[in-house]
């Protein structure tokens, strides 16, 4: 019986048009390894990892689970049937304030979409239990998620900044993950 040899280790050769950054292991560890130490100091500020489409579900999960947190997965609309669950949101519904963690933020777009399918759920799975109504006129709402910050993993400016994402203020923090 001969030993295999083990598999030399050489540069991965990536085709994406833009995931390249997060499916390259060494340059995926660097990612979340960043966004773990930008969030450090604000972990007891938020319960929930919030993330969406391919690159958010890479980074998304491997950061909670090195800050200890719950996940929620915000799908796009058109890509609800084409899910197991048919779901637009999945995961801590209890949220009360969440990250989202993304790739960069340009127009605020998903930022907004994401934002406002996890008040619509959280409003909807309230509405299932047929007390929304009532609560509403007597003022005791469960609370709802809040976006407490967005997370930019390919944005390089480590200052939280004020941002208006389609009338939405959010903050954004960028995490720096390679050497410029």
């Amino acid at each position: 019986m001969s030993k295999r040899k083990p598999a030399k280790r050489h540069a991965p050769r990536i085709h994406s048009s833009y995931l390249y950054v997060a499916l390259d292991p060494h340059r995926l560890a660097k990612i979340v390894a960043a966004t773990v130490k930008a969030l450090q100091p604000h972990k007891h500020e938020f319960d929930t990892i919030a993330f969406r489409g391919a690159s958010g579900s890479l980074v998304g999960p491997a950061v909670a689970l090195r800050l200890r947190k719950h996940l929620l997965l915000v799908r796009r609309e058109e890509d609800r049937d084409a899910s197991h669950s048919g779901l637009l949101v999945e995961g801590n519904l209890n949220t009360e304030r969440y990250v989202i963690v993304d790739d960069f933020v340009s127009s605020g777009n998903t930022v907004a979409k994401i934002i406002e399918a996890i008040k619509e759920h959280q409003k909807q799975e309230y509405d299932h239990a047929k007390a929304y109504t009532a609560a509403e006129e007597l003022g005791t709402l469960p609370p709802i998620g809040s976006c407490h910050l967005v997370v930019c993993y390919n944005d390089y400016d480590l200052q939280i900044r004020h941002r208006n994402c389609h009338g939405h203020e959010i903050r954004v923090l960028g995490t720096r993950p390679f050497a410029l």
